[in-house]
């Protein structure tokens, strides 16, 4: 049966016309294997609510627990109610010819579709009209968005009652939407049409009626200059973009470590601007520790357990020499969580603190943050595919909420959007500066351009050590010259450097590529003959482009082989590579390292005969690109329209055709002697990932990038294993630095509690799963909630949801369960929210996830950390040692584990208890390097039937 969702029909007013907000519940997402369940309905004209439908749905299908608990639906309900058959045609009397209003209309739509119940009506989702009007909200599901507008929602995820709250949505969004000017909501309009958006019917509705109060109310007539189609005031624009003078260094003076001190004394002047302040005498080491590293142009490693206020300890000297000198001091994180941390609450308080001692003034002082170039917006780009004829609806619906999103943006950074869904990504790719290299557009507003000047004339910038990494890489030229460097969150340096270090090339990626030569509307083989209209082209730009036609269908014809033949020989060699994978929400992959001895095989011999094909075409689809931009360059062409597009596009492609030659030659042919080769290939999806990763890191970064700074600080929280930073140091090449431990000065032993269970089975053991299951019950029902636990493995966490939901539902208990995709962020306002709350958490939670005060008082640990032992990375790596498990296993979980236990005591008033799952702690002999990495908390070793007292001692 043919959609009719996205047939246009007569326009309708959102207004004055009559709607229907429609809502399913079902047993599951799979249009073609799940049932309707309930419908719910309700008729609205403007605020006035007509009508309400509304009924259970019997299915031949059982309802699974996870359903039940979700909807509140029983199955004695379901199968008492009427068949699907009866319904349909009384649901059909009842929407009529209104127009449709979901919150997530594909999924209602096709529900029914599916069910012999198809629409030709208008229709609109709020979900999709929420996501353009409010680009920055946090959460775009239907409770929250009921939440935000205080709507009527109070049984979520049963049909009349989600119905409901869909009407009340939208007519709180309808009245954003006519807040907009007629010019964004024609421009909004023509992107709909040019794709299959599904706010099309709304939008047509909304611009009549506009055009309607434009007649009455004429806009100002006053021109005003704009890029392309996007209607953007372009003075008020470089108004917002605020931009700053380079600094001219100076001849400055040493740090004084008094004043260091002082700052940080008793009767200082933090103390004399922080309400709370307390001396700690950890901090007053740390910071003249990291003065004297920077006085003696010397390197620092320093951690700083919880509490020490490491954050203000590197700042405050920091800023001092960068003042005094004139100079920029880079300041890099690991997590976007940190970084607005220093920016919106530690540089404001080392302001007060340097104007009190009369060092700064709020204008003396610059601080930035700045970001890599995927993370801004390309306004060049957002027009060019703002001009497109044809769009899909990620594009649309991307470039509408860029629209309302430009008209007050200072940045153009990503992170003030919310994106959203995963498949938003390609959208935004398209659209950001990641291609800026030689931006050829330097006389019009670029908030790419705006970031990097101010990040020129600051003191200090604050950044990430991927953006440190891919100025390293590119030897500079994407930070401002420096000469100190601190780097926080040090611990995943060897992490992130072996990401910039490294490559990823999927079969996906060369076609897109293939496609953006020659294939695709905006290809350069398409728009370079529209862009020489008015001039002949001579015959040999003819032939190229004829040529580079044809050589791109070639090519993608051969990389669809070249592919196919890497994915049978990973999968005819990799019978013990296969797995479930623990740490991926993936039920099986192939993860197939290329060593030497493979290399030598027929079946890869094989593969370099096709590889060699595809590299003579691509040597000359890259000569033929040359010969257009050559050409494009002469003094003829210099002065055509969209000549500076044209060139950027075929300039852009010249690099990455290069680097993808490259990195395919490295795999395939010429493999780097420190590098590790890996396919990889998700079993039931056709992507296959060709990848490689350095063996060690620590040359390129002591060669490339400590060497070339005066001074660098490593810091963080979890640094060392068992008392030492000789993992740290191994793996990163951070040698000939002073190196110094600093203890939280927190009183652990009265705070926290560390119980290890005496009586709980190997983790290998059939039993563990339950015995563990029944831990966090006991646990969080003695707690009253309260409670966190870390596993290591998704299907672990499947299973103990499964199991433990019904349980806490019982005790009045709320389980928040991580999945994948989900947002961390959104589940932990989720559990600060709800009092009796549990949350179950992997991979994202064992760090970086703050909940302090009364609403953490028991941390369960189900397991330690231990990495997958297939991972292509850790095998190659662990074969560099001589006992590689006790070498570089076992500290990569410590540092993993002492990150999980960070989460229970996270101020000096917090109290808990922790309890680690795993028998190993104290039954194997490396228990002790374990325990000896860790804070010096009471520790109890006792039987289970003991843990719920012990609790209750620690958390009452």
């Amino acid at each position: 049966m043919e959609s009719n969702m996205n047939k246009k029909n007569k326009p309708i007013s959102p207004s004055t016309d009559i709607w229907v907000a429609l809502d399913l519940e079902a047993t599951g997402l799979d249009k073609n294997k799940d049932d309707i369940i309930e419908v719910g309905a309700v008729k609205f004209k403007g605020n006035e609510t007509l009508d309400t439908f509304n009924t259970l749905v019997n299915t031949d299908l059982q309802l699974s627990d996870f359903i039940i608990q979700l909807t509140g639906i029983n199955q004695k309900e379901v199968d008492e109610a009427p068949k699907w058959e009866s319904i349909a045609p009384k649901l059909s009397k009842f929407v009529g010819d209104s127009g449709i209003i979901c919150h997530n209309t594909k999924f209602d739509l096709e529900f029914l579709e599916t069910a012999n119940l198809s629409f030709d009506n208008p229709v609109c989702d709020t979900w999709d009209m929420a996501y353009v009007l409010l680009p920055s909200e946090s959460r775009y599901s239907l409770q929250a968005l009921a939440e935000r507008f205080n709507a009527n929602h109070k049984s979520p995820h049963r049909a009349l009652s989600d119905a409901i709250a869909t009407q009340h949505v939208f007519q709180k969004l309808l009245k954003i939407a006519k807040q907009l000017d007629y010019e964004t909501l024609n421009e909004m309009l023509r992107l709909s049409n040019r794709s299959n958006w599904v706010l099309g019917d709304l939008l047509n509705g909304l611009s009549i009626e506009s055009e309607f109060s434009k007649a009455k109310n004429p806009a100002n007539k006053n021109p005003r200059r704009t890029i392309s189609a996007l209607g953007i005031d372009e003075e008020a624009l470089n108004k917002r973009l605020t931009t700053l003078s380079p600094l001219n260094p100076k001849d400055g003076y040493p740090l004084e470590l008094s004043e260091i001190e002082e700052i940080l004394s008793l009767n200082g002047p933090l103390s004399k601007t922080l309400s709370a302040f307390e001396v700690r005498d950890e901090q007053i080491e740390m910071a003249t520790a990291v003065a004297e590293a920077i006085n003696s142009s010397s390197r620092l490693t320093v951690e700083a357990g919880t509490g020490v206020g490491k954050s203000l300890a590197y700042l405050i000297p920091g800023a001092i020499y960068a003042l005094s000198h004139n100079k920029t001091v880079v300041i890099s994180t690991n997590t976007i969580n940190l970084q607005e941390q220093l920016l919106k609450n530690d540089v404001p308080k080392l302001h007060k603190a340097l104007e009190k001692m009369n060092i700064d003034s709020q204008e003396d002082l610059k601080c930035t943050l700045l970001k890599g170039r995927s993370n801004y917006l390309c306004l060049e780009r957002t027009a060019r595919l703002h001009s497109a004829e044809n769009l899909n609806d990620d594009e649309a619906r991307m470039l509408a909420k860029i629209m309302i999103w430009l008209k007050n943006t200072k940045t153009g950074d990503r992170e003030e959007l919310n994106l959203g869904y995963q498949t938003a990504r390609a959208p935004w790719n398209k659209l950001s500066s990641e291609t800026a290299l030689k931006c050829m557009h330097s006389g019009r507003p670029c908030f790419l351009k705006s970031a990097r000047q101010r990040a020129e004339g600051s003191h200090l910038i604050i950044t990430n050590h991927a953006l440190v990494l891919s100025d390293m890489v590119m030897g500079g030229g994407l930070l401002p010259e420096y000469d100190v460097l601190i780097m926080d969150e040090a611990h995943h340096l060897e992490e992130e450097a072996t990401k910039h270090l490294g490559f990823e090339i999927s079969n996906r990626m060369i076609r897109d590529h293939l496609e953006s030569i020659s294939g695709n509307e905006t290809s350069i083989c398409n728009i370079f003959p529209r862009t020489f209209l008015t001039i002949q082209l001579n015959e040999n730009i003819r032939e190229k482009l004829f040529e580079l036609t044809q050589l791109t269908t070639k090519s993608i014809e051969i990389t669809n082989l070249l592919f196919n033949d890497l994915s049978e020989f990973a999968r005819s060699n990799s019978q013990q590579s296969q797995y479930s994978s623990k740490n991926s929400p993936f039920a099986k992959q192939i993860r197939l390292r290329v060593i030497d001895t493979l290399r030598k095989s027929q079946g890869w011999i094989e593969t370099l005969n096709t590889w060699d094909i595809l590299n003579t075409i691509f040597i000359t689809i890259r000569k033929n690109l040359g010969d257009l931009e050559e050409y494009i360059h002469t003094k003829e062409q210099s002065d055509l329209p969209n000549i500076e597009t044209l060139s950027e596009s075929i300039n852009n492609a010249l690099n990455f055709h290069q680097t993808l030659s490259d990195s395919l030659n490295s795999f395939l042919s010429n493999p780097d002697t420190n590098g590790i080769y890996w396919i990889n290939k998700l079993t039931e999806e056709s992507e296959i990932y060709l990848n490689m990763a350095p063996l060690n890191v620590s040359k390129t970064l002591e060669e490339n990038l400590f060497s070339k700074k005066s001074s660098v600080i490593m810091t963080g929280a979890t640094i060392s294993t068992n008392g030492n930073f000789d993992h740290f140091r191994n793996n990163t090449g951070f040698d000939r630095s002073k190196e110094l431990i600093l203890g939280s000065p927190f009183d652990y032993k009265t705070s926290a509690a560390l119980f290890l269970p005496n009586d709980i089975s190997d983790p290998n053991q059939p039993t563990y799963q339950s015995e563990i299951e029944n831990a966090i019950f006991e646990a969080s029902v003695t707690a009253e909630g309260k409670t966190m636990a870390l596993f290591t493995s998704y299907q672990s966490l499947r299973n103990a949801y499964k199991n433990l939901q019904p349980r806490f539902q019982a005790e009045n208990i709320n389980v928040i369960a991580q999945r994948p995709g989900d947002s961390p962020d959104s589940m932990r306002r989720e559990f600060l929210k709800v009092p009796k709350s549990v949350l179950l958490g992997t991979s994202s939670f064992w760090e970086g996830v703050d909940l302090p005060g009364d609403h953490l008082k028991v941390l369960i640990i189900t397991r330690l950390p231990f990495h997958v032992p297939t991972d292509p990375i850790h095998s190659a790596r662990e074969e560099q040692y001589e006992n590689s498990f006790m070498d570089y296993s076992i500290p990569l979980s410590i540092i993993k584990l002492r990150q999980g236990l960070g989460r229970l005591i996270r101020t000096e008033s917090d109290k808990g208890i922790a309890i680690i799952l795993d028998s190993r702690l104290t039954k194997r002999r490396y228990g002790t390097q374990f325990l000896n990495s860790l804070p010096e908390m009471t520790q109890i070793q006792s039987s289970l039937s003991t843990m719920s007292d012990h609790i209750y001692y620690w958390t009452k």
